[in-house]
């Protein structure tokens, strides 16, 4: 069964079609990505979608990541997925903070 979703953040719009042999998955996977959270905990505000974007990143070990950002106040939340197949959205809008390796000669570590 092919299911098909169509999202607009951000003024980019999106169309994802998930084929799937069982159509609760299908159902699933296109319920799953179209709700995605529009309160943000970090700004305690409703988003709203013109203000919302998705972005992607990959770490080290070549694992892919998708996150919904919001411009207002650069936080973002993931989307999860299941081992047996699915998605889901982390509902915890979170701000990334680079750790600090480099240390000034000057400096004494505390």
């Amino acid at each position: 069964m092919i299911t098909k979703v169509n999202i607009t953040l951000g003024g980019t719009g999106y169309q994802f079609e998930f084929d799937e042999q069982s159509e609760m998955l299908a159902f699933h996977k296109a319920i799953a990505v179209s709700n995605y959270p529009t309160y943000c905990n970090l700004c305690q505000e409703e988003a709203d979608k013109s203000t919302l974007k998705l972005t992607t990143s990959r770490d080290k070990e070549g694992n892919t990541y998708v996150n919904l950002k919001h411009d207002v106040c650069e936080g973002r939340v993931k989307l999860g997925q299941y081992k047996q197949g699915g998605y889901f959205w982390h509902r915890s809008f979170e701000k990334y903070v680079p750790k600090n390796n480099t240390q000034n000669d000057d400096e004494t570590p505390q």
